[in-house]
């Protein structure tokens, strides 16, 4: 991968990440830009450094939630109809386990969930991880996506259209994932997604849960809990 050098604190403090975490940025989006699902979508790191700079483009707002999700819909769910599916815990990987290790669930939890995951199978995708409407802008009238942090070439694209419908949710609400899953567990997005797959909402649900529990960076008791509830509803 290129190395990719900031010189001006003021773009690292914009994505605010560490030097560490922007390379991981800049060679994720490197990879995305390759992949023929997400190309398309792709801004890359100096276009878009560039844009902020020059005040060119615009963040999407909660206006254009319709719009985005229909525009998203008509490139992806032909992809998703069409791909293979597998077991959700074979998707996810190891390391995301080992994620769950380090927030402090117990390996018989952790047994629990591998158990549950391998009974759900989802399509097999790349996905960008965390597909929110905060990660999306329009630059000449197209959308585009930026942090590509937790870009997976093995993945799903329903886990991202699952966090794009959950975390809009959560924002009109204001509301964290646990207090979310506690009062209304499964968006309405997410349902009707579900039904034109065919699929489970409470099992893709289940299986997205789990996977933003583990990319919580550091050691979290949020975390913790959000898998507990999981487990125990």
């Amino acid at each position: 991968m290129s190395k990719l050098i900031f010189t001006k604190k003021s773009v690292i403090k914009l994505y605010g990440f560490d030097i560490k975490s922007l390379q991981e940025e800049y060679n994720n989006n490197l990879r995305a830009q390759r992949d023929p699902i997400w190309s398309s979508f792709v801004l890359p790191v100096k276009k878009l450094i560039s844009c902020l700079y020059m005040r060119r483009g615009k963040r999407a707002e909660f206006d254009d939630f319709q719009c985005i999700n229909k525009k998203l819909m008509k490139k992806f769910i032909k992809i998703i109809k069409s791909s293979k599916k597998h077991p959700a815990c074979e998707l996810l990987g190891k390391e995301i386990f080992k994620k769950l290790t380090i927030h402090g669930i117990r390996k018989n939890e952790i047994d629990y969930v591998k158990k549950k995951l391998s009974k759900i199978r989802i399509p097999d995708n790349s996905m960008h991880g965390d597909l929110k409407l905060q990660n999306i802008v329009f630059v000449d009238s197209s959308i585009k996506i930026i942090d590509w942090f937790y870009y997976r070439e093995k993945g799903s694209l329903v886990l991202d259209f699952a966090h794009f419908y959950s975390k809009y949710e959560r924002s009109l609400s204001g509301e964290d994932l646990l207090l979310y899953l506690k009062r209304k567990k499964i968006p309405e997005g997410l349902i009707r997604l579900a039904e034109k797959l065919n699929l489970s909402a409470e099992d893709i649900n289940f299986a997205y849960c789990i996977f933003r529990a583990a990319v919580i960076r550091k050691p979290s008791k949020k975390a913790k809990k959000i898998v507990h509830f999981l487990i125990e509803n």
